[in-house]
């Protein structure tokens, strides 16, 4: 409040007043929203176990899927080294298929520094969020997407068909993902130096690494505008 009075100029009393009256304009939506929140935890307790099976479902078939791939990963480069994320379920079927094989593998459930990962990556084999396009592209990683088939309104496969259609990756449906697909589809982009180039080349041309500067930048002109309105109104 103080940085906006003093940036904008606008008169105090003025500046607080506009805040107040949209505090009450706001409030009966507040409340309402807590209704449909308290309904919410009340389905989410009946249909919790449901939900939890789906997620471990969804996440150990993609685990599985790509560690029957290993003995061919072994085979196909010597110098291959792989970090895997598996999520909370897969953690340990997979670091124990892992010390089956040579191929020198970081596994993991959660990965906290993602950025020194995708930093690291030839290429990467992942779902299909926003963010994640985001990351995919400010740094112009080749990738395989295999979109969650449960996001809202299919967005993932939204977000990867724009990625793909670029020319940067490939996109798995769910249903097709096998590890002769996902085979096929590593060994043609690691294989072929010059489309490897290209892909990289294609995908960072799509990112926008100062996304989050831009962002910031556009809200203060906002609130800059804003502001200057309320004060030729407040006189």
């Amino acid at each position: 409040k103080e940085a906006l009075l003093e940036d904008a100029q606008v008169k105090r009393a003025a500046f607080l007043g506009a805040l107040d009256r949209l505090e009450r304009f706001l409030a009966p939506f507040a409340s309402l929203l807590g209704r449909k929140k308290q309904r919410q935890h009340a389905r989410n307790f009946v249909s919790g176990r449901i939900t939890d099976l789906d997620r471990k479902n969804t996440e150990s078939i993609d685990n599985e899927t790509f560690l029957r791939c290993l003995p061919k990963l072994e085979s196909l480069h010597n110098d291959l080294q792989i970090i895997h994320c598996t999520g909370e379920y897969g953690y340990e079927t997979a670091k124990a298929a892992y010390k089956q094989t040579k191929i020198e593998a970081f596994v993991c459930s959660y990965l906290d520094d993602m950025g020194a990962a995708f930093s690291m990556a030839d290429i990467i084999l992942c779902r299909a969020g926003a963010t994640t396009i985001a990351e995919i592209t400010a740094l112009g990683i080749p990738a395989i997407l295999i979109p969650y088939p449960y996001a809202a309104d299919n967005h993932q496969y939204w977000n990867a068909m724009e990625l793909v259609s670029n020319g940067g990756g490939y996109l798995l449906q769910q249903l097709d993902v096998t590890p002769e697909k996902i085979m096929e589809l590593i060994a043609d982009i690691l294989d072929n130096e010059e489309k490897y180039d290209r892909m990289r080349m294609l995908n960072k041309r799509m990112g926008i690494p100062n996304a989050s500067s831009n962002v910031v930048d556009n809200i203060c002109r906002l609130i800059g505008l804003k502001s200057a309105q309320i004060a030729l109104i407040a006189g």
